[in-house]
């Protein structure tokens, strides 16, 4: 599972009493506030009209129907800026070069990770290398959307690349990070207790930041066992779960199996979680040790 989450979980804790009694903002506009109330605070504060850019199909994690961008190419005191509205609803809020004055929300305590400032209980992610401030909400948290940046005010958009281009399953970390590297920014090696169920004497995670799958750039959770890469989770969110299954489908065929918590496809080598808004893909020796534990047959 996602060490860092569960980071996040006692940090968010340990900051909760210090954080900034006014709610998290960027030009006085809050995550989930409506489609006019945010283009007319943002037209408000740009030098130039804003864009409205319709994307379909849909592909922001948070839309289940409907994805729009409201974007600044020239903030009035500089910088620029870019709104996602997920179903009518602003969902996440990225821009660069700001004043700080615009954002509401910081506090002289914060957690760190990698570049980031994280202010408002990791709801407000502060970048200090490309000197960028993110607005997420909570649903946001569980995808690692604080470390996306939207490419409509940033020169970084990837294309996509299949899963089995990075996750060949046996191999080293030295053997793929060219590939990791290449595909992954940022890109973090952590050691970790070993808990795969193939017992290995050491584990360690490679955790892949902005790898384009299912439409979108994502983490990726690559577990090695003894240096030889055994498991990895696709990190994806609740409102794009069908979207996701039907990608697996027109990729792997068919579910071989189905239940209240699992889709599996591939002869057992991905899955789609349905409990928690993931995909695993498995190493081959691994596909019987996880049928037994979840009770999967097929």
């Amino acid at each position: 599972m996602n060490k860092f989450l569960l980071a996040l979980c006692t940090l968010a804790i340990t900051f909760s009493t210090n954080a900034s009694a006014v709610p998290a903002s960027i030009f006085d506009i809050s995550i989930s506030e409506s489609f006019d109330s945010s283009l007319t605070k943002l037209q408000e504060n740009c030098q130039t009209n804003v864009r409205v850019v319709s994307n379909l199909p849909v592909r922001f994690p948070l839309a289940k129907h409907t994805e729009q961008h409201i974007v600044c190419d020239k903030i009035k005191h500089g910088g620029k800026a870019a709104i996602v509205i997920a179903d009518g609803k602003v969902a996440h809020i990225n821009t660069n070069n700001i004043s700080e004055s615009a954002v509401t929300g910081l506090s002289e305590k914060y957690a760190e990770y990698l570049a980031y400032q994280a202010h408002s209980n990791h709801l407000l992610w502060l970048n200090t290398d490309t000197n960028s401030a993110t607005l997420i909400g909570q649903d946001a948290l569980h995808p690692n959307l604080f470390v996306w940046s939207n490419p409509h005010i940033n020169n970084n958009q990837q294309s996509e690349v299949t899963l089995n281009t990075l996750l060949k399953f046996g191999a080293s970390i030295d053997e793929l990070m060219p590939i990791f590297e290449k595909h992954c920014q940022p890109l973090v090696i952590q050691d970790t207790k070993p808990w795969l169920l193939t017992k290995p004497n050491a584990q360690k995670q490679v955790n892949c930041f902005n790898f384009s799958a299912f439409g979108f750039p994502r983490k990726i959770e690559a577990v090695f066992g003894d240096n030889h890469l055994e498991l990895a989770w696709i990190l994806t969110a609740s409102a794009e779960q069908t979207r996701v299954a039907q990608s697996l489908s027109n990729t792997y065929g068919k579910a071989i199996f189905e239940n209240a918590q699992w889709q599996a496809y591939q002869n057992g080598e991905i899955y789609l979680r349905k409990n928690k808004p993931e995909v695993l893909a498995v190493s081959k020796r691994l596909i019987p040790l996880i049928k037994e534990k979840y009770a999967i047959t097929f």
